[in-house]
């Protein structure tokens, strides 16, 4: 009963700084990069010397990683229910 309970308390101590200390410095760093990014890009299409066909380039790049914002914001989502699901079908957690 002992073992499983400091299994438990390692686990869950893992799983804090896996999260606090390598996700959620990941998350900031990416989120700081897509900022830079969309706002180049957003400066790309509002410059009046900038050909047609590069503004487009630049419309389509953004529309793209919207997207694909969206869809890791639903897995994340999905995850996340998963774990608090199989967090709460555990005896003893």
């Amino acid at each position: 009963m002992q073992v499983a309970l400091l299994a438990g308390a390692i686990a869950g101590t893992l799983l804090f700084f896996y999260q606090h200390v390598v996700v959620v410095p990941r998350i900031v760093a990416a989120e700081a990069y897509e900022e830079r990014q969309e706002g180049a890009r957003a400066e790309v299409m509002i410059d009046p010397a900038t050909p047609a066909s590069v503004k487009v380039r630049a419309a389509e790049a953004i529309f793209n990683h919207a997207a694909k914002a969206i869809e890791i914001e639903d897995i994340e989502a999905r995850v996340t229910e998963l774990e608090r699901a199989a967090g709460s079908s555990r005896p003893g957690m």
